[in-house]
C-alpha cells in the first residue's frame, strides 16, 4: 500500500517530527540544510527541540521525500540507498 502526505499543505505536528527524528537517528537527520529557510534559521536556532518546532511551522526545512519501505524510514533521496532497497 502507497500512500501519500503533502507536508506543505499538512504539517507534521511537533510529536510526529520528534517521533520521526528518533527513528532515524536525530534531528540532524531529518533536517534540510540545503533549504533556503534552513539558511534563513541557523544562526538563531540552536537545540534540537527548537528545529523540531520549527519544522512544525516551516515543513519546508524537513528533507523529502520521506518514503517507508519495508518498514525502514528513508529521508531525502539518495539514488544509492533506493535502488538497494528495490532488489
Amino acid at each position: 500500500m502507497v500512500g501519500e502526505h503533502d507536508l506543505i499543505e499538512f504539517p507534521l505536528s511537533v510529536a510526529e517530527i520528534r517521533d520521526l527524528a528518533k527513528e532515524i537517528g536525530g534531528v540532524s537527520h531529518l533536517l534540510s540544510t540545503k533549504s533556503p529557510k534552513y539558511r534563513e534559521r541557523k544562526d538563531t536556532v540552536h537545540t534540537d527541540e527548537e528545529w523540531i518546532a520549527e519544522m512544525a511551522r516551516e515543513p519546508r526545512l524537513i528533507r523529502r521525500p520521506l518514503w517507508r519501505f519495508r518498514g525502514r524510514l528513508l529521508v531525502g533521496f539518495d539514488p544509492e540507498t533506493w535502488s538497494q532497497m528495490s532488489h
